[in-house]
């Protein structure tokens, strides 16, 4: 006989039929649907962070002052990153050490080394200490906790309702985009940094997804903020075609400022000599102290180090620096940054990036005021364009780098400069450090540059079984059961041993079998086909999830089995389809 399904509660119908169209990677209109539905979720949870940062600092400082971090005293300047970086340490050493991975690494990480799976306790993680770091006046930015709550609740999203795998991904990349776009009502910047630093690819089937989350998050961000760009800048155009050529030489520089901090970084983390040796295996107080004192050090000179720093760029882009504060700034900004990523703080590395951009341009815009005092261009279009390049070379998104200065400034005429700068600041952060955007240093994962993955990770299993199998619970059936199974012609015979392993046969085997109803009883042992072993895999897996299984298990067979609901009182599976390494080479 043949193992039954699980019973269904009678409101599951309609999500199983969910899951079955998401399950087809060309159902654009059910996943686009579901976009919505995830960016309405994320966008929410990336504005409440927000709101937990900013509310108190306004209490604090005032409405709209929630960056005034310089008009403290220098006392206070030193003492509130330390104290902030001590409760951190005391609250990271009450978890455990998987629980304290945080950030947009740590979202990459889930994505290609465990299917999408983000745990909400390192979410839960991600929002306290993003909330404390960022009001302690830690040298970091926003946007690391909002991609990583977007991803996380996104995650969840799917995972609790059971979604197939194969959308998981392109979850994910609809979460991040729309933490972001709330964040900072940037919805085509929030598009193009998903589908450049977590998705990594362009097709039509995640794209339009993704853009429908954006737009949800950013109408969030529009109805609580309103519609205006997060910076004001006059009108600006470049005055004289031979500033492309010193706008290039300031990406030039920029991009190697990037590759000593993306060095920098890459030996926080994995060690180096003298006291860099083992800074990332020291405890964690160790890390955050350290972190924490550095900062509060800088700060005493240099306030603009502290918190996100916004509002340190706003006064770059109108000149309200000398050359001499801007190098100063950007430098300070530069080191304490760093550190402060190296040692694990649980903020983001987007923000500091638009800091030292925006400071080093404008140093540079002052640099060419005193060259080309007849004809030079305003600062503010050197700030912006140093944005760019910063953004571009330290996180490797170029193209995300070059929209963000338009959106977060409304002036369309800054790409062009922002484009000589971004070239050559992506080329010497490249070529000079050898490394990748600082996300990805560390992370150990061959599928982030495979595009076998991403085409199998696009593929449900659903889509590529064979669901023309009979199931058997037991290795010998009587005559009535044998003549109703030779009725059904299945091409493939699994007897289950038990809820993760079974036998496997073509169903042709049963030829041998007298065709005349109650004439004959079937024996297992005795049918002459050849017998495979197989593993089992969940029906929401994907395709490259299922090849992963098949090479722990050392088989080139799986069956496909539907998880009971959660709430049903039963454990049991359905057995709904078998997968063969040949039938995922058709899909390939």
């Amino acid at each position: 006989m043949a193992v039954s399904p699980p019973p269904t509660a009678p409101h599951s119908a309609a999500l199983q039929r969910w899951r079955a169209l998401l399950a087809n990677n060309e159902a654009l209109l059910t996943l686009a649907l579901t976009a919505v539905a995830v960016g309405l979720l994320t966008g929410t949870v990336a504005m409440a962070f927000r709101l937990a940062v900013e509310l108190p600092l306004e209490q604090w400082f005032g409405d709209g002052r929630a960056e005034q971090f310089e008009q403290l005293s220098a006392l206070w300047r030193f003492s509130l990153p330390l104290a902030g970086a001590v409760l951190l340490a005391l609250i990271w050493q009450r978890l455990r050490p998987r629980q304290r991975a945080t950030g947009v690494a740590h979202v990459l990480d889930r994505t290609y080394n465990h299917a999408g799976r983000l745990p909400f306790a390192n979410a839960l993680a991600q929002f306290v200490g993003g909330v404390i770091a960022l009001i302690s006046g830690q040298s970091m930015g926003r946007e690391g906790p909002a991609v990583h709550l977007g991803a996380a609740f996104a995650a969840l999203f799917g995972r609790r309702l059971r979604l197939p795998g194969n959308s998981r991904r392109t979850l994910i990349g609809c979460g991040v985009a729309a933490a972001i776009a709330a964040s900072f009502n940037t919805p085509l910047t929030a598009v193009i940094f998903a589908m450049e630093v977590v998705l990594l690819e362009y097709t039509v089937a995640g794209f339009l997804p993704v853009i429908l989350a954006a737009v949800t998050g950013a109408a969030l961000a529009q109805w609580v903020y309103g519609s205006a760009p997060l910076f004001t800048v006059p009108a600006l155009e470049l005055a004289n075609f031979t500033e492309l050529a010193l706008l290039a030489g300031g990406g030039l520089l920029i991009g190697l400022l990037a590759a000593v901090q993306l060095r920098l970084f890459a030996r926080l983390r994995s060690g180096g000599d003298g006291w860099l040796r083992g800074f990332s295996e020291r405890p964690v107080a160790v890390r955050f102290i350290t972190a924490g004192a550095l900062t509060g050090a800088v700060a005493v000179a240099v306030p603009e180090v502290m918190g996100v720093g916004y509002d340190t760029v706003q006064l770059a882009l109108l000149g309200q620096f000398t050359v001499a504060a801007l190098v100063t700034i950007a430098l300070a900004k530069a080191l304490t940054f760093i550190v402060s990523a190296g040692a694990g703080l649980p903020a983001g590395s987007v923000g500091p990036a638009v800091v030292i951009g925006a400071v080093a341009g404008a140093a540079l815009g002052g640099i060419a005021a005193q060259l080309m005092p007849a004809s030079h261009s305003d600062v503010a279009l050197y700030a912006t364009a140093g944005v760019a390049a910063m953004f571009a070379a330290l996180i490797n998104a170029p193209l995300a780098g070059l929209l963000a200065v338009v959106e977060l400034t409304g002036n369309p005429a800054l790409l062009m400069p922002a484009m000589a700068m971004v070239a050559t600041a992506t080329l010497a952060a490249r070529v000079s450090s050898g490394l990748p955007g600082i996300f990805a240093i560390g992370l150990n994962s061959a599928n982030y540059s495979s595009a076998r993955f991403r085409a199998l990770s696009r593929i449900s299993v659903l889509r590529a079984m064979n669901t023309s199998v009979a199931v058997l619970d037991q290795p010998q059936l009587g005559a009535t059961a044998t003549a109703a199974l030779l009725r059904r012609h299945p091409a493939y015979l699994l007897l289950r041993s038990d809820q993760h392993a079974a036998q496997l046969m073509a169903g042709s085997a049963l030829a041998a079998l007298p065709t005349a109803a109650g004439e004959a009883s079937l024996e297992w042992a005795r049918l002459p086909g050849e017998l495979f072993n197989t593993a089992a895999i969940d029906a929401t897996a994907t395709l490259n999830e299922a090849l992963e299984r098949m090479d722990r298990a050392a088989t080139d067979w799986l069956f496909v089995a539907q998880s009971a609901p959660e709430h049903s009182a039963q454990q049991a599976t359905e057995v709904v389809g078998v997968l063969s390494r040949a039938m995922i080479a058709q899909h390939y």
